[in-house]
């Protein structure tokens, strides 16, 4: 159930131009790495390689954009002779997810004057003519939010068209298989998605709609007739008058209790968590709450999903919800089923403010049970580390928390080592940041 807990348009390709490897600057004082692509550029996503090379996607322009760094912060000689690469789709694009495949392979995914876009490079950063004849798909109407590779190399692509969630699914050789929308509330904007090993698919983000509440008040009252005086008759007798006298009833189940009944309704609209779980063919899977569609909510206020992860069997959703500052970062566990782990932090819920109005783009779980939730604050990049249990683990950085000003962030990811990496922009570049596994700033 829906519970509440408390045409391919090809206009240009350009693959190499503009600065060389001069846009790129890291050292030890700096501990970042800052690269221009010659326009306003954002990185909206990043992912790590299986040798620790980071992959940063985003915009420039109004085109693609895709850099690789190797781990030390470099730009990587071996991605298109280490230049950035650029890639116009249409008038006015947005890389938005990235993924890696197994085989090295890069496929971006974002959107194209209004609808669903990928694109896909080889491991030297060059377009894979064999997706699509041309290395890049413009699909069906909306805008993405996720990426990621099914095992048998298929392609799935999570985002928002019409108001609600849409999830699409394509061959590895980029042909639409398949797509479904996915209507939780009255508006919905899908943020994040996960692949469980079973095939099963996760969605989550923002559910927004209006909830009619009704609630019962009682006034109960226990009555009892009493003689009262009233003075004396002409013969200077005593006259009494019979008087109801009542008091408020202990309960309502009181002998001689009358009670009265006013209802109260209350018109509210505010956001939700919503998730929701597909099954491998893309219908929802009513094992997942009884409809596969979950909305949640922390104490009555505003939330919004932005990031979902797999902790094992449990599965791990980070966002923010309202705070006195303005918003809070904000992480709930579910159970398989969608139920809520009330085990994990306070009842469900771990809540921290990171000084601010808070923003979470990525969440995700360690070996060891633990997770680091990433995303910034007024100008600064953040990670908040939480134990399995859901408390802030006060060994990570400063008291649980790593903050550097950088900018904006967009995205974060986490290597082999447990360290926490957040892309965004700082002044119109792409930015890139690196925490150690102790949350402390690292050369990058």
């Amino acid at each position: 159930m829906r519970s509440t807990y408390a045409v391919l348009i090809v206009v240009l390709l350009l693959v190499g131009c503009g600065k060389d490897s001069q846009n790129s600057v890291s050292n030890s004082s700096q501990r970042s790495a800052i690269t221009d692509l010659g326009g306003v550029d954002t990185a909206y996503a990043v992912a790590i390689q299986a040798d620790d090379k980071v992959v940063a996607a985003g915009e420039s322009g109004s085109k693609f954009a895709v850099v690789r760094y190797n781990s030390t912060g470099t730009l990587d000689t071996k991605f298109n002779k280490g230049r950035k690469v650029i890639t116009a789709i249409g008038t006015a694009s947005s890389a938005r997810a990235t993924a890696i495949q197994s085989d090295s392979k890069i496929v971006v995914a974002g959107n194209s004057d209004g609808k669903i876009a990928l694109a896909r490079y080889t491991s030297g950063g060059l377009p894979d003519t064999t997706f699509n004849g041309t290395g890049k798909v413009v699909s069906i109407p909306g805008s993405s939010a996720a990426v990621a590779i099914q095992s048998d190399s298929k392609i799935v692509v999570a985002g928002s068209a019409n108001n609600h969630f849409v999830v699409a699914r394509y061959s590895a050789s980029g042909a639409l298989e398949n797509q479904v929308p996915i209507q939780l509330f009255d508006q919905d904007e899908c943020h994040a998605m996960a692949l469980q090993s079973d095939g099963k698919i996760l969605v989550a983000g923002k559910s927004r709609g209006t909830s009619t509440i009704v609630t019962q008040q009682f006034s109960c009252q226990v009555c009892t007739q009493q003689l009262v005086f009233a003075g004396y008759d002409e013969f200077g007798q005593p006259i009494y008058n019979t008087q109801d006298v009542c008091r408020a009833a202990l309960s309502p189940f009181e002998p001689g209790a009358v009670c009265t009944n006013t209802y109260n309704t209350q018109i509210v609209t505010k956001n939700y968590f919503g998730i929701a779980r597909l099954n491998a063919d893309l219908s929802l899977d009513i094992s997942f709450d009884t409809d596969g569609i979950a909305l949640l909510e922390y104490g009555g206020v505003d939330s919004e999903a932005w990031s979902i992860a797999l902790q094992d069997s449990k599965i791990l959703i980070s966002g923010i919800v309202g705070g006195s500052d303005g918003s809070d970062f904000a992480t709930t566990r579910l159970y398989a089923d969608g139920s809520l782990d009330t085990s994990f932090g306070n009842t469900g819920w771990a809540k921290t403010t990171a000084g601010g109005v808070d923003y979470v783009r990525a969440v995700k779980s360690n070996s060891d049970g633990s997770s680091i939730v990433m995303g910034g604050v007024a100008g600064n990049f953040a990670a908040i580390k939480y134990t399995a249990s859901g408390l802030v683990d006060t060994t990570y950085g400063a008291s649980g928390i790593a903050k550097v000003a950088a900018g904006d962030a967009w995205a974060g990811a986490l290597d082999g080592y447990g360290r926490a990496i957040v892309a965004g922009s700082f002044s119109g570049n792409f930015s890139v940041k690196r925490f150690t596994a102790a949350g402390l700033l690292d050369t990058f």
